[in-house]
């Protein structure tokens, strides 16, 4: 409101001059209403303060043009009473002087802005030390607020507790209760490997609208291997040891320089780290950085866990390593967000042998990995390795999420990489994979994992929805555990790639198993008929339930391996589409389930087949010692076996006596070693399976390879035992 000029130079009634003071007092109290509405809404603070200013200026000039007037009226007198109705000033002057002190002060408690500081926005000034004045100067309760400008940030060595020279840009350093405001404001940093804001022993920090940006480009990959600058012996920059815990251009690596940065060191857009806790991180983009755009907790195993940290409606695309990491944190989330093009640019999930890094989440392995981490309501589009990865968390919730493309490693993959590691109380429900297309990669669609001379570990996973996806190994995996309960799931419109067969839904050594309700339908196998998969498989499975499940398929849709397992088969919906299979073809193929099966209903070419026997059973041990001959002993029947094990330079192939097998022998291979075999090159990453093989053949195949798809000699297999389980 514009306040009335004063008239000068003429004579007016007192009453007219009492009017204009109430005017001016009214202004001010405005204002303190102004300042009210400015703690709620910290981004129109700075604005709300200009106004005041403003007003009161305009009211210091009335009050000028009314100097001498009487005090003595009973107007005068009650104007001089303050707003709380008690302070009694000694004229209306100091009154309104007062109390608009009152309110700038107020005013700037709210918001301290950055360039009260010296900092520029100009993206051409170094503003690294302004803001850093800015952020100490913070008392509890109070804001920074960032005016929409480019903040050119740089690696700031005079930071304190850095005593590795790993000094990010900026700190917030044991600070309480304080806000950071910047819609329209970036923070960029122009050098390779450094990251930008970290936040440290803090508690009840709130950063929102920031947008951070690291320098975006990063070193090149390998044109043979794939690998980049996370890579091994075996292609890219050889930075296995030590990736992910080198940061902010602290370590010489011996690799080189990149942009202005030491290759193999990482930068991080937000680092929250160090036992803050109850940080929230509202409305902010990430982008350009090696290693992620937002991370909470370290590989550092010195560092108390940071607890409930919550990420919302957060945007990070483009980072090289992940978007968004989660390391020694407790009750961590991901809410709302969104995770894209994470990986190389130059990489290509589909077409390529070798992808990674590339992860949208990932709970990281590390000595104190994340414990109950809730992921849910976001959307990971083309993140090119995993999407959802976790090496290790002890109560993992991904919900309702949606997933669109890249995924060369797998879409929701949950396992324990190593041995001091944990996955367990897993729940995986309502998310959507769609449009995942890997010809190479060695992925899931959803994989839960537990160790694997263990079974201590629970999962459920539900009312998920694959679609329109291909994968080398399975749609639905869960392995390794005590209880797992997969129900309500649908997959549809499976894409089959080479001569690998892909699970729909596969159990493989689980105590206590409920498959029930799921829709399964890969009935478009049509020229793979020889090895297309079950809709339903399980291997070394104890006790089960199979039940009210829809499934359709094109040769059979239940198997059940391993020794004498209790699974009960009821009340399922089984059709296969295929009318010119032979009678041998079975809805149900269990070499030797003691469970019920009944009240199923069956459609198509019919022919059941349960309980059936062992027309041959084999066992044998295979020890390797680095030459084309290792050591093979047949365990269990010889009888069945028409002549020697042949090695060739990737596969071992056996052949059986009775060439007259309709379908295919169930073959699981078991690793005496957790690991898997270890390789000449010193990997031990090496997986093998039945690779190949045709009914009415007589011979079955197992495979042996490293990684990716590339296969390996048996002579590169150093030492390790494997055992060979054949059931038919």
């Amino acid at each position: 409101m514009v306040l009335k000029t004063i008239p000068t130079n003429i004579r007016f009634p007192m009453y007219k001059g009492v009017e204009y003071i109430n005017e001016a007092i009214k202004a001010a109290e405005r204002s303190d209403t102004n300042a009210a509405e400015a703690k709620q809404n910290s981004i129109n603070a700075e604005n709300i303060a200009n106004q005041a200013n403003d007003k009161s200026d305009y009211t210091q000039t009335q009050l000028d043009a009314v100097t001498g007037a009487s005090t003595i009226d009973p107007a005068v007198e009650q104007m001089k009473v303050g707003s709380d109705g008690s302070t009694v000033y000694a004229s209306p002057d100091e009154r309104v002087r007062t109390e608009h002190n009152q309110v700038s002060s107020q005013l700037e408690d709210i918001a301290i802005n950055v360039k009260s500081f010296g900092a520029k926005g100009d993206g051409i000034s170094d503003d690294t030390i302004a803001i850093q004045s800015a952020i100490d100067s913070l008392q509890e309760g109070q804001e920074l607020f960032f005016p929409k400008g480019n903040y050119l940030v740089s690696k700031n060595t005079t930071l304190p507790m850095y005593p590795n020279n790993d000094q990010p840009c900026l700190v917030v350093l044991q600070k309480n209760n304080v806000n950071i405001v910047g819609y329209g404001a970036k923070l960029k940093v122009n050098i390779h490997a450094q990251g930008v804001l970290e936040i440290r022993q803090s508690t009840d920090v709130n950063i929102n609208g920031l947008i951070v940006e690291g320098c975006g480009v990063f070193p090149p990959l390998d044109g043979n291997t794939g690998r980049g600058e996370k890579g091994g012996s075996d292609g890219g920059y050889n930075t296995e040891s030590y990736w992910g815990t080198k940061r902010n251009n602290s370590y010489d690596t011996a690799l080189g320089t990149f942009k202005g940065g030491i290759i193999g060191n990482v930068g991080i857009g937000i680092l929250v780290y160090d036992g803050s806790k109850r940080i929230t991180l509202k409305n902010i983009e990430t982008l350009g950085f090696n290693y992620c755009g937002i991370s909470i907790g370290t590989f550092d195993e010195d560092k108390e866990y940071s607890q409930d940290v919550s990420i919302e409606r957060c945007y990070s695309h483009d980072n090289y390593s992940g978007n968004f990491n989660f390391h020694n944190s407790k009750r961590g989330s991901l809410i709302a967000s969104k995770s894209e093009n994470s990986g190389h640019p130059d990489s290509d999930p589909v077409n390529d042998s070798q992808v990674n890094p590339g992860y949208g989440v990932v709970l990281r392995q590390s000595a104190n990995y994340a414990i109950d981490t809730t992921i849910r309501d976001s959307v990971f589009i083309n993140d090119r390795r995993k999407p959802i990865d976790s090496h290790a968390g002890e109560g993992v919730f991904v919900l309702n999420n949606r997933i669109y493309g890249g995924g060369w490693g797998g879409a929701i993959v949950l396992f324990a990489s190593y041995s001091s590691a944990k996955v367990d109380n897993v729940i995986v429900t309502g998310n959507q994979i769609e449009n995942i297309n890997v010809h190479s990669g060695f992925g899931a669609g959803i994989n839960v994992e537990g160790l694997p001379n263990e079974k201590t570990a629970s999962c459920i996973i539900s009312d998920n929805i694959i679609f329109k996806s291909r994968f080398n190994t399975y749609h639905i995996f869960a392995s390794n555990l005590k209880n797992a309960k997969i129900t309500g799931n649908i997959i549809k419109d499976d894409l089959f790639v080479g001569r690998e067969r892909c699970y729909p839904i596969t159990t493989n050594n689980v105590k206590y198993f409920d498959i029930s309700s799921n829709f399964v339908d890969i009935s478009d196998l049509l020229n793979f008929i020889s090895i297309a998969p079950a809709c339903v498989n399980v291997t070394n499975g104890e006790f089960g339930t199979i039940t009210n499940n829809t499934l359709i398929n094109y040769i059979r849709c239940i198997t059940i391996e391993g020794a004498e397992p209790y699974i009960n088969i009821i009340n399922n919906q089984l059709l296969m589409k295929n009318p010119n299979l032979s009678p041998t073809t079975q809805h149900i193929n269990s070499t030797s389930n003691k469970g019920i099966v009944s009240n199923n209903t069956y459609s198509g070419n019919i022919a059941i087949a349960n309980e059936i026997k062992n027309k041959l059973k084999i066992k044998m041990r295979v020890t390797f010692n680095g030459t084309v001959n290792p050591m093979i002993e047949v365990l269990e029947g010889q009888e069945y076996l028409d002549g020697n094990v042949d090695m060739n330079t990737r596969e071992m192939i056996i052949r059986f006596k009775n060439n007259n097998l309709s379908r295919v022998p169930s073959t699981n291979v078991i690793f005496q070693e957790a690991l898997g075999l270890p390789y000449t090159d010193g990997s031990t990453s090496g997986r093998c399976y039945q690779y190949y093989a045709i009914p009415n053949s007589g011979i079955t195949t197992i495979g042996f390879r490293p990684s990716g798809s590339t296969y390996t000699d048996v002579k590169n297999i150093t030492s390790g035992t494997i055992f060979i389980d054949i059931r038919y």
